[in-house]
This record gives C-alpha cells, sequence and structure tokens, in this order.
C-alpha cells in the first residue's frame, strides 16, 4: 500500500529547520509521556499500532490521499517535529493530507494522522496548522480511540481478548477485528469522540503550540472562521462529531488565560501560505 506517509526520521533535518527549539514546556510533556509509556506493555503498544495500521488503511481506501508534492512534505515535516516533541517516544507517528473539500483532521491509535485539503485552505499561517496536528496528536497521546472502543479489559490491558482478534487467523478473529475498525471508523467519521476528549485535544493543542511560541491565539481565531464554513456544508463531519465550536472557543479562550498567551509568537504565514501555493 503505497502512501504519501513520511517516517519520522527521514526529516530529521528539515524539522530542525522548521521548528524552533522547544521551550520549557515541551520538557514536560516529554517527561509525562515518557512515564506513560513505561506504564504500557511492549504488546499493548504493538497491538494498538497493528489496530492503527488497518484503521488507517480503511481510511485510505475510503478516501483519495492528496498526490505527494510540496504541501504534503510540509505537512508531514512540520507533524514530524511536533510528534519529536511531543509524541509518545514508543511510537513512529505519520502525516498525510486528505484530498478532499470537507474541513477535518482525524488521528487513528498508533500514531496515524490525516488532515483534509479543505481544513488546509481554510487556514491562514502556521500556527493554525500546527494547533490542528497538536489536537489529532493529543488524540493519539490520549489514547481517546482505544478507551472510547473499551479495548482494555478489566486488568486495563488491551492484550486481553484483543491480542486473540488482531493475531488470529480464524475467520471468527477477522470478522471481530473487521466490526471494530467499522466501529472505529464511524467514530471518526460519523458518531465522534466524547466531547470531554475533545475539549482535552484542544487544551493540550494550545499547550504544545506555546511550548513551541507559536501564536497559540491562531488556533482560536481558525475555529471561529470555521462557523460561516460549516453554514456553507463544508465542515459536514466537524459538526457531527465535535462539540458545537462556540462552546470549544470559549473553552479556549478560558484555557489560554490561564496560560502565558504572551510567550507565543510566531505564525510563520509567508512560509505557510508559499506551501499551499506550491501544493
Amino acid at each position: 500500500m503505497k502512501t504519501n506517509f513520511h517516517p519520522l526520521r527521514a526529516f530529521t533535518l528539515w524539522v530542525c529547520l522548521l521548528l524552533p527549539l522547544p521551550l520549557l514546556g515541551a520538557q514536560d510533556f516529554k517527561r509525562r509521556a515518557y512515564q506513560e509509556s513505561q506504564k504500557v506493555s511492549s504488546k499493548d503498544i504493538a497491538l494498538e499500532i497493528e489496530f492503527g495500521k488497518k484503521l488507517a488503511a480503511k481510511i485510505i481506501g475510503s478516501n483519495k490521499l492528496l498526490a505527494p508534492g510540496p504541501l504534503t512534505q510540509y505537512v508531514a515535516t512540520l507533524g514530524a517535529g511536533l510528534a519529536a516533541y511531543f509524541g509518545r517516544p514508543e511510537l513512529q507517528y505519520y502525516f498525510a493530507v486528505l484530498d478532499q473539500k470537507d474541513i477535518n483532521a482525524y488521528a487513528c491509535p498508533g500514531g496515524y494522522i490525516f488532515v483534509t485539503q479543505g481544513a488546509i485552505q481554510a487556514m491562514q499561517n502556521e500556527a493554525q496548522l500546527l494547533g490542528v496536528l497538536a489536537h489529532e496528536l493529543a488524540h493519539v497521546n490520549q489514547k481517546h480511540v482505544v478507551k472510547a472502543l473499551k479495548l482494555k479489559s478489566a486488568d486495563q490491558s488491551i492484550t486481553s481478548g484483543f491480542a486473540a482478534i488482531i493475531g488470529g487467523s480464524s475467520s471468527s478473529a477477522k470478522v471481530i477485528l473487521d466490526q471494530l475498525s467499522d466501529k472505529a471508523y464511524r467514530l471518526l467519521f460519523e458518531e465522534g469522540l466524547n466531547h470531554r476528549d475533545e475539549y482535552e485535544a484542544d487544551a493540550l493543542a494550545l499547550q504544545m503550540t506555546l511550548s513551541l511560541d507559536y501564536d497559540a491565539a491562531s488556533y482560536i481565531r481558525y475555529l471561529k472562521r470555521l462557523e460561516p464554513k460549516m453554514k456553507q456544508g463544508y465542515a459536514k463531519v466537524v459538526s457531527q462529531t465535535h462539540p458545537a465550536l462556540s462552546s470549544r472557543v470559549t473553552k479556549l479562550r478560558q484555557n489560554l488565560a490561564e496560560l502565558n498567551p504572551e510567550r507565543g509568537r510566531k505564525t510563520n504565514s509567508a512560509r505557510f501560505q508559499a506551501q499551499v501555493r506550491a501544493r
């Protein structure tokens, strides 16, 4: 299966040039991510990644990827830099652009993240793109889809039962895996995650953006820009699967007031516009 995913290691040099050195907050994120990774077995991680691959393949099978080019490389590189600072250390993150006018972004377990071309076209600068990618990264880091699917057993391990499904070769195991993939797909494209998970992802996105010295308020302005887009029918999935934009904006403003909004300044508008035009 060919995709426009780009492995993190392939962009190490460009990442260093693209993103600024993280501020102190990034170290706190990394430390927490490392501590959380110590609580999860290697088998659990392998299962999460394998399930994420299958879900990502389902998304690619139903939604056209944007052809590889400057824009897809730019998104993958920006995402790789973000994941290098804030991602779970046990995961390899991948980023791709869906060739869709509808405005949205999606995160699969294991580190597979998609953003639509429509979402990018509605943006004004790099800080807004970074905010959206950070929101999706937070979903992966917090295992929101894994928890929503109740893949963990009573002993807090996803290996019980789920291991037999992922690794099983029986027809019944494959049927159950297909059902889980279908459920996860509906969760992302129709039903949506728990609203608490969306608010948490928003709050974490602000923290990540500020920690990289970007203008976090740009992310809030982006959500405000989506309101007329929704009325025009270009954000159907967002309207179905996320809390009301007004509620998200209100909570984000409260989150930002508790942080240090004066710290983040970068928007990198010119670089963003150049990449969008180049496609």
